[in-house]
C-alpha cells in the first residue's frame, strides 16, 4: 500500500475515527496522498478498536516517520473541554483525559 521511494521527506498522516469507519492516509508536502487505507469501526470495546486503529496506522504508515499526525473523531465536548482517551500509542490507551480546556 505504500511506495517507499516517496515517503523520505515531509509526509504526515492523517487519521479519521468514526462510529462506523476509521480511516488512515500518509499525505506528502504537496498534498499527494502516498497511501491509504480504511476499515470498519470494531463494534466491540475500547481495546478492539484501538488494537485495529493500531493495525490500520501500521499498515498505512509503512517504513514512513511523517512529521506529524492528524485525528479527527467523534468526541464528547463540555464548556470547551474535550475529552478523549490519551497514549503514547493507540493500543495503549486505557483512560479518559481533559484535554484542549479552555478558560
Amino acid at each position: 500500500m505504500t511506495d517507499d521511494t516517496h515517503m523520505a521527506r515531509g509526509t504526515v498522516l492523517g487519521i479519521d475515527i468514526g462510529g462506523t469507519k476509521m480511516a488512515a492516509a500518509l499525505v506528502s508536502a504537496d498534498g499527494t496522498i502516498l497511501a491509504g487505507d480504511r476499515i470498519l469501526t470494531p463494534s466491540g470495546d475500547a481495546d478492539q478498536v484501538f488494537a485495529a486503529l493500531g493495525e490500520l496506522i501500521t499498515r498505512v504508515r509503512g517504513d514512513a516517520t511523517p512529521l506529524a499526525v492528524g485525528i479527527g473523531s467523534p468526541a464528547r465536548s463540555t464548556r470547551s473541554t474535550v475529552w478523549s482517551r490519551r497514549s503514547t500509542s493507540p493500543a495503549g490507551a486505557t483512560s479518559l483525559s481533559s484535554i484542549g480546556s479552555g478558560s
